[in-house]
């Protein structure tokens, strides 16, 4: 049953270790690094909105 959970683990963890060949380049950032900042400011920016929005609304049901 052991050998069974052993082939199962490498199995799970064969492909993380078959992505990285272990060499890195160091040239600046790539693409993706510029997709994912502006996927974060666009869900920065949409959260600051919504939270705005409802400051507002329990302003306004405030005041009537």
């Amino acid at each position: 049953m052991d050998l069974l959970r052993l082939a199962i683990l490498i199995l799970f963890a064969a492909p993380g270790f078959a992505a990285h060949t272990g060499v890195t380049r160091r040239n600046g950032f790539s693409l993706s690094d510029a997709a994912i900042f502006g996927i974060v400011v666009i869900g920065l920016w949409l959260a600051q909105r919504a939270m705005r929005r409802r400051h507002r609304k329990a302003d306004d049901s405030r005041e009537d």
